[in-house]
């Protein structure tokens, strides 16, 4: 939706048009704009919470994988399925973190497009409701896991080192136990 967005707002730089098609393209702009930004917040909602859990519990999957990869085991089967265990959770972490890096990145574009749409060109009025848009898409959209980071690529790094921050810990325990 948002690449919608950006092509509606080059189509809204056209000088040419009369103010009544302007004014209905304007309009059919923002509220669509408005639709993209409830449904985003909506989507946040719904999938903060399972993102803090999905964060959390793919650390500790990878910890233990790595700690069973790392075991000396002949049982080919369960290194196999350790390893395909482990593959699963960096892959679906990954995946979230990509698309809400992507959503971040393209909501930014809308107000890069709007900025770029030579609005400063137009009439005085038009300057106006064009800067108050620009206003509104300058706010990225984001993804949080429990609104207490936001899910992006970098936010993966972090997962990925925490993770094996915990197992070198574990392995150390494993490898001196306290008596």
């Amino acid at each position: 939706m948002f690449r919608i967005l950006q092509i509606l707002a080059n189509e809204l730089s056209d000088r040419k048009r009369n103010e009544g098609i302007w004014t209905v393209e304007f309009e059919k702009f923002s509220t669509l704009h408005d639709s993209v930004l409830r449904s985003a917040g909506t989507l946040e909602e719904i999938l903060s919470g399972h993102m803090l859990l999905l964060y959390v519990s793919t650390i500790f999957s990878l910890c233990l994988s790595m700690v069973v990869l790392s075991l000396p085991i002949d049982d080919f089967i369960l290194l196999l399925t350790t390893f395909v265990a482990f593959g699963y959770c960096i892959f679906q972490t990954f995946s979230f973190s990509y698309l809400g890096t992507e959503l971040i990145e393209q909501s930014e574009a809308v107000a890069d497009a709007i900025f770029h749409s030579k609005w400063y060109t137009q009439k005085l009025n038009r300057q106006k409701d064009m800067c108050f848009l620009m206003m509104r898409a300058n706010k990225p959209v984001k993804l949080t896991a429990a609104k207490l980071f936001v899910v992006t690529r970098d936010s993966f790094t972090q997962v990925i080192k925490q993770a094996y921050t915990i197992f070198t810990l574990m392995s150390q325990f494993l490898d001196n136990p306290v008596n």
